[in-house]
């Protein structure tokens, strides 16, 4: 599961995102859609949590 830090982290990370010359992307994208990626993290990471637990009880059995 991804801490809380490495949510931040990685957020910080595809906003500071520059290509070539052009400008950091959450220069170039609204605000909502860098927090709609910090919610796509979330999810994903409770998906990764709910996968592993059903591994880890299909292993047990």
């Amino acid at each position: 599961m991804l801490r809380p830090t490495d949510q931040a982290y990685i957020c910080n990370i595809i906003c500071s995102l520059q290509l070539f010359d052009d400008p950091p992307i959450d220069q170039i994208f609204p605000r909502t859609a860098i927090e709609s990626l910090d919610r796509e993290i979330a999810r994903l990471n409770v998906t990764l949590d709910w996968t592993r637990a059903k591994v880890q009880k299909v292993s047990h059995s």
